[in-house]
């Protein structure tokens, strides 16, 4: 399905190689699609390995993972399925794309990292992380972004504004 969907968007087009920009190899949406899957679904590669296939084999997909995914390419990747989306009809049917909303989810991080931080308010005696993530009026989610625990939550929201808008288009 997200072959399918990565045909009918051109979104694969958006991975571009770290360092050569425009490298590509033999089958190179079926690895991407593969290594998409295995990120959003939160599992290691190996569910989606199949040695009979270069474009599945264990080394291509790390490599892959490793050269292609990155903050930039996923953002150009997801602004294009936005768009798509928006162009549908029953998108349209709930609105134009103008409006926007932002909603964060609050999470305690066991661990020390660099995006946790400690806010007695909310995460009593731990550290933790809000994700903000930003939908338009035709239910696309068009960005999302991590925001320190300690840190005001504001000036990111209008920052996840501004660049989505930046990027897509008015809140696409």
């Amino acid at each position: 399905m997200l072959q399918e969907v990565a045909a009918w968007t051109g979104m694969t087009a958006e991975f571009t190689h770290i360092s050569e920009g425009q490298a590509r190899v033999a089958d190179q949406d079926v690895s991407l699609c593969a290594v998409l899957l295995a990120e959003v679904c939160n599992i290691e590669l190996e569910p989606v390995t199949r040695k009979d296939r270069p474009a599945l084999t264990r080394s291509r997909l790390s490599w892959v993972q490793q050269n292609y995914l990155r903050a930039e390419t996923l953002t150009r990747a997801n602004a294009r399925l936005v768009d798509y989306h928006a162009q549908l009809s029953l998108a349209q049917a709930y609105g134009g794309g103008e409006a926007a909303s932002a909603d964060g989810l609050r999470f305690i991080v066991p661990v020390r990292t660099i995006n946790a931080a400690p806010n007695e308010k909310y995460f009593p005696g731990g550290r933790g992380v809000t994700y903000y993530n930003f939908i338009c009026n035709q239910f696309s989610g068009f960005h999302g972004l991590v925001v320190p625990g300690a840190l005001k939550d504001s000036p990111y929201i209008l920052e996840g504004c501004w660049s989505s808008r930046q990027a897509c288009g008015p809140w696409r």
